[in-house]
């Protein structure tokens, strides 16, 4: 069975009958970015160490049969969200050593919801840029066509999503501000999972969508 070629309702599903584990499914997705991503260059952080005791936590709650909508499901969030105890640059060298003490409320609610951040994502620095070329770490190549760009400034979300690199052909769930992956969405046509969270949205309430779409909400805080 091809682990990254499922969508996320699949693996839930396969999830809860056993059919892999949550640790299987975040192996198979840092195989694949190990395989691919040095040629695409997405991923600035891999937190195998992280992801691999999440995923072993995420199979004992599965054994005791807690249901959660993300539970087991590999994410990349987009380098510009903190993320606990992982590394955050914001795609600029001037904090590469940056490691947060908290998590983004975002990240906070994906984390509630079971999810499992496997790595952070390219990004022009600090958001600035609409091609992904403008990272301090260098840019994002478009996985379709390397001579070209993914667009920005979540040029590295975008590139893992349409390289099903985190389980996510699932139709992959990178965590980016919605208005920040318009350019990249257009430009690589596919479908890309918008999330923009406040301190009181529910995971449940997440959508898949082939275009920008915002949630309104009071007390947007991407932390």
């Amino acid at each position: 069975m091809d682990l990254s070629d499922l969508t996320i309702k699949e693996a839930r599903e396969k999830l809860h009958k056993k059919e892999f584990s949550a640790a299987e499914l975040v192996q198979a997705s840092l195989e694949r970015i190990t395989a691919i991503d040095p040629q695409i260059h997405a991923f600035l952080t891999v937190a195998q160490k992280e992801a691999t005791k999440a995923a072993q936590d995420a199979d004992q709650l599965i054994a005791q049969g807690v249901n959660k909508p993300l539970l087991g499901i590999p994410v990349a969030a987009k380098d510009l969200y903190s993320t606990q105890n992982i590394r955050t640059t914001a795609g600029a060298k001037i904090i590469e050593h940056y490691i947060p003490p908290y998590d983004a409320t975002a990240v906070c609610r994906l984390k509630e919801a079971g999810a499992i951040v496997i790595g952070k994502t390219n990004e022009d620095a600090w958001g600035h840029g609409s091609s992904g070329e403008n990272s301090d770490y260098g840019p994002t190549k478009n996985p379709y066509d390397l001579t070209r760009v993914p667009g920005g400034s979540s040029s590295g979300s975008a590139a893992a999503v349409a390289s099903s690199l985190h389980t996510v052909a699932y139709p992959a769930m990178a965590l980016s501000p919605w208005h920040l992956h318009l350019i990249p969405s257009v430009i690589l046509q596919r479908l890309f999972m918008t999330m923009r969270l406040c301190a009181r949205s529910h995971p449940e309430k997440i959508r898949m969508t082939g275009r920008a779409q915002t949630f309104p909400c009071r007390n947007t805080h991407h932390g």
